[in-house]
């Protein structure tokens, strides 16, 4: 209250959120950004890494580089197309050219 007996408002300001960083890529996922500059399909990214189990190679790689923003799917209505390829999205295209220019974005 003010000395005069009314109310004095004081605006509170939303907490500043953190700014967005990217997560750590691991090493299962670097690999499948490294076999995708160009789009791919399951079979072939799997071919190219030496995985030999399908669904190993699914929980372990592929799901976790679409979950981390870097990769995605080319049909994303129809996952298990016959025709889905995977490709590196906008911000998976930057972190791999960091990579090869001797940056890190996963800090």
């Amino acid at each position: 209250f003010s000395p005069e007996g009314s109310a004095v408002f004081t605006p509170q300001l939303p907490p500043q959120l953190p700014p967005q960083v990217p997560p750590p890529v691991t090493i299962p996922v670097e690999r499948v950004l490294f076999s995708c500059e160009k789009p791919i399909d399951r079979e072939e990214m799997q071919k190219r890494l030496g995985i030999k189990n399908k669904k190993y190679f699914i929980e372990s790689y592929l799901r976790p580089a679409l979950k981390s923003g870097f990769l995605e799917m080319t049909i994303p209505d129809k996952a298990n197309s016959p025709l889905q390829r995977y490709r590196l999205t906008e911000q998976g295209q930057q972190w791999l050219k960091e990579q090869r220019s001797g940056g890190d974005l996963s800090l």
